[in-house]
């Protein structure tokens, strides 16, 4: 829904001929499963924090705000219907129907490292803020805080994206042997 325009730009080019839309579906409910996760949580926390609260002004007070910031956003950001949501995902898959065996791992790599590669993108970072902020993503946090959250949103959600795009593709071929299985 609000993430079809945003999510639709990240994915032009990304397309892998062999992947079907039930497999691509598939790698992006998985990728939406291990981000929310408990432990995809602490990790995204612990890869976070540091660099991302050096850039915030003090008066924020971002190591005490962080992980509970950071674990709202992402679960805005990794909802199913989010970054990895096979609507937003797999958009430009779904349109067509294949029937094939597993994804191969290339594909599955492919699709993963240019969804999050997209995330450094300056111009798909200030979509996402805008739609946090249209959406009224910091009215939850209340009238008196909902200032300081704009700012933050505006510092911690570019910057955390930069750091994920950043951060190494290492994890992706694990995470196609399993849970994908791909071949």
């Amino acid at each position: 829904k609000m993430y079809k325009f945003v999510i639709a730009f990240a994915l032009v080019g990304t397309t892998v001929a062999e992947l079907s839309c039930e497999d691509c579906s598939m790698i992006g409910n998985s990728a939406t499963e291990a981000f929310t996760s408990e432990a995809g949580l602490a990790a995204q926390i612990d890869l976070l924090m540091e660099p991302v609260c050096s850039v915030v002004p003090a008066d924020l007070e971002c190591e005490k705000h962080f992980p509970q910031f950071w674990t709202t956003l992402a679960f805005w950001l990794f909802s199913p219907e989010g970054w990895f949501g096979p609507v937003n995902f797999c958009s430009d898959l779904c349109v067509r129907r294949s029937v094939l065996g597993s994804p191969s791992c290339g594909d599955c790599s492919a699709r993963l490292e240019a969804s999050i590669a997209k995330m450094a993108d300056e111009e798909m970072q200030v979509a996402v803020v805008s739609k946090l902020l249209e959406n009224a993503f910091c009215d939850q946090w209340g009238p008196e805080n909902e200032e300081a959250c704009q700012a933050g949103l505006e510092i911690v959600l570019p910057e955390a994206m930069t750091i994920i795009a950043g951060s190494g593709d290492q994890w992706i071929p694990g995470f196609c042997r399993n849970p994908i299985h791909c071949e």
